[in-house]
């Protein structure tokens, strides 16, 4: 085989490959662009599924803000106990 057919073989895979690559690039690409505008398939859903994540994340977050009153409200009761104890208790 005559070393010119070598070459143009090479080229031709070497090229053939490159434009397999780029097809291949072009429809990850295309198709992260459609996710990325939002015109996926499962939309909706997403939309959906995260305000619900929302909505727990605001529940939890009152039920937090009930639990640290509840603590202060611990904290100044014990502390004025520990008060009137002290004030029982003859001095040593």
């Amino acid at each position: 085989m005559p070393p010119e057919f070598e070459v143009i073989a090479t080229l031709i895979g070497f090229f053939g490959f490159g434009a397999f690559v780029l097809v291949g690039l072009k429809m990850v690409l295309a198709h992260r662009a459609k996710r990325f505008q939002g015109g996926g398939e499962d939309t909706g859903a997403l939309r959906e599924e995260i305000q619900a994540l929302r909505d727990d994340v605001l529940s939890l977050q009152g039920s937090l803000t009930d639990l640290g009153e509840r603590v202060d409200f611990t904290e100044r009761v014990l502390a004025q106990s520990r008060q009137q104890e002290e004030r029982r208790l003859p001095p040593a």
